[in-house]
């Protein structure tokens, strides 16, 4: 394992596929603070977890494919609006147990994301519905790309999230990307 301050100024770490203890995130924080990209992709990492990554302040890019993170994970995020607000520009939850919950409950509070990848989730039509309407109050304002691949969204839907956050983004260049789910699925 790593010791405390041995490599400070790392700034790029991939641990997908490695089977993780969970003393293996606090020592990723102590051991790398200035971290920027993190990939734990396919990694046991849990809610339990999950708190510590939000100690890394800058911390951009998150990917937390494929791992048993959900919803109630997120609410370890802090406010936006206190001074210990996360920086993450681009989260990519591919195939957790992320649901509608989170768009209100831990998404909502990173003012800075710009991509969020909720494919293969349990985010449904309302979950998009809602995360449009919050750009209305100044939510999800630097959002330009969201992939909602293999989820239940229906075409009405698609439109109505394009157009809010068009609307109230002012990013004209906003992408919905959608795959419906496959039936057999």
């Amino acid at each position: 394992m790593w010791k405390a301050g041995e490599l400070p100024a790392l700034r790029r770490l991939d641990l997908s596929r490695n089977e993780l203890s969970d003393i293996a995130y606090p020592g990723i924080v102590a051991c790398f603070p200035q971290l920027q990209e993190l990939s734990l992709d396919r990694t046991p990492i849990t809610d339990r977890e999950f708190p510590f990554l939000v100690r890394l302040r800058n911390l951009r890019k998150l990917y937390l494919a494929h791992t048993s993170i959900t919803s109630a994970a997120l609410k370890a995020i802090p406010d936006m609006h206190s001074r210990a607000a996360w920086g993450v520009e681009e989260l990519d939850l591919t195939g957790t147990d992320i649901d509608n919950e989170a768009i209100t409950g831990g998404l909502s509070e990173l003012p800075r994301l710009q991509s969020l990848t909720l494919s293969g989730t349990k985010v449904d039509a309302k979950g998009l519905r809602t995360l449009a309407e919050m750009t209305q109050f100044g939510y999800f304002r630097q959002l330009s790309y969201l992939d909602v691949d293999e989820t239940q969204i229906d075409a009405e839907t698609k439109k109505y999230v394009e157009d809010v956050i068009r609307k109230h983004n002012w990013d004209t260049n906003f992408q919905l990307r959608v795959v419906p789910r496959r039936k057999d699925q």
